[in-house]
């Protein structure tokens, strides 16, 4: 499946406070694991950008004034539209619907569900 550097970001997000056990639990880790290797060179560059535009807090959060913010975003957008083929589990939608995922987490995560053949 391709996917965008914007969508393997904001899955790894997401895909990272997931709790799920059973099918949709497997499902989760495996497509986290393969995302975090597809996305591992946005994740670099991206660390690499809040460096220049952003100011470290001291806890790893990066604060950036309204000039900086911009400059950031328009400098990640080009990157974030980048699309790499990603070997992930799509899973039927009573899978992905069975467990406690939250509203957000399913906005976020509806490429696994499966498409009706």
């Amino acid at each position: 499946m391709y996917l965008t550097n914007k969508t393997i970001w904001d899955s790894i997000q997401a895909l990272g406070s997931v709790n799920e056990k059973g099918k949709l639990g497997y499902a989760c880790a495996h497509n986290l694991r393969k995302l975090m290797d597809a996305g591992k060179e946005f994740m670099e560059v991206r660390d690499r950008m809040l460096q220049v535009y952003g100011t470290d807090d001291g806890n790893g959060k990066f604060e950036f004034t309204p000039d900086g913010a911009k400059a950031f975003s328009d400098a990640i957008r080009e990157y974030e539209e980048i699309e790499h083929e990603v070997d992930v589990y799509r899973i039927p939608e009573e899978v992905f619907t069975s467990g406690d995922l939250t509203s957000k987490h399913m906005y976020v995560l509806e490429w696994m569900v499966k498409a009706d053949d």
